[in-house]
């Protein structure tokens, strides 16, 4: 009777450590996303991506679509890249990826959702990713659009959306009174 006491315990423990080392784990989730967009198998890919992701996937989706054949060199393929160990900050992880070709990293960022690490594939994140790459390589690109992200993020998105219909305003009277100089 000990013994199946024993069993039954053991049997449980391993189910127990397997459901906590999926909370704990966000490497899994990554190479799963990475081997889902490597077969160009979205609808997987978008299951281990947060749920801001729908744009980004979409977008990738219809690029698959246009594509007559998978391009060599797939930056996906998971022969070519190296994963590194996840820094773990509460519901939140980054982990660098790196292409053994070009030795180019980039730091994936992952988010609990729902107790489960899922990949941050939203709009955002890869403009950050961009940004960083791009300051990286000190691109004098990046300070312009850096500037202008924080001059909009300043001056507030309703302003400048304001300012933009005023302007369209503007350029509307314009084309008006050119077209009707045009016809007399």
């Amino acid at each position: 009777m000990k013994k199946l006491y024993f069993i039954s315990a053991f049997f449980l423990a391993i189910i127990f450590s397997g459901c906590n080392e999926k909370e704990t784990d966000p490497v899994k989730p990554l190479t799963q996303f990475i081997y889902a967009l490597n077969r160009q198998d979205i609808v997987s890919a978008k299951k281990l991506a947060t749920n801001d992701r729908q744009s980004m996937l979409d977008i990738i989706s219809m690029g698959l679509k246009e594509q007559k054949a998978p391009k060599e060199g797939n930056m996906f393929d998971s022969s070519r890249i190296l994963l590194g160990r996840p820094n773990i900050n509460e519901d939140n992880a980054t982990i660098k990826v790196t292409d053994k070709i070009s030795n180019e990293s980039i730091d994936f960022l992952l988010k609990k959702e729902k107790g489960e690490w899922k990949v941050a594939f939203d709009l955002a994140t890869l403009m950050k990713i961009g940004m960083s790459k791009m300051k990286e390589r000190n691109d004098r690109n990046a300070k312009i659009l850096d500037e202008t992200i924080n001059g909009i993020n300043k001056v507030g998105i309703d302003s400048l959306r304001n300012g933009l219909d005023q302007s369209m305003k503007q350029l509307d009277s314009v084309r008006k009174v050119i077209h009707k100089m045009e016809h007399q």
